[in-house]
């Protein structure tokens, strides 16, 4: 949802009564919206051997991104998420292991 351009002129011209409601309707809006932007990224289909969608391996920030966490959160959670290891100081995460974790937490 957009907001019109109009809105605050909505806003000013609505009676005292009818604010509550569009309070309502807006606290609606934020909490389907906040909902949306925390929701896991689809799970991609089965990956085939030999296609751009076979597994690879990614660092912790494209990792970040494709569970849509921080990267604080990835490396206090990194030794949970499977298929994770630890090449020096640097955690690498194979895409397969990103999937299971998003299946084994899905809260849909």
């Amino acid at each position: 949802m957009i907001l019109p351009s109009d809105w605050p002129s909505r806003v000013e011209q609505a009676s005292p009564a009818e604010l509550p409601g569009m309070i309502g309707q807006l606290s609606q809006a934020q909490a389907a919206m906040w909902a949306r932007l925390h929701r896991p990224v689809p799970l991609a289909a089965e990956p085939q051997p030999g296609t751009q969608n076979e597994a690879r391996m990614v660092g912790i920030g494209e990792a970040a991104t494709y569970l849509r966490m921080s990267t604080s959160w990835m490396y206090r959670n990194a030794a949970s998420i499977p298929l994770a290891t630890k090449i020096g100081s640097r955690w690498r995460f194979s895409t397969r292991g990103l999937d299971k974790y998003l299946r084994d937490h899905q809260t849909n």
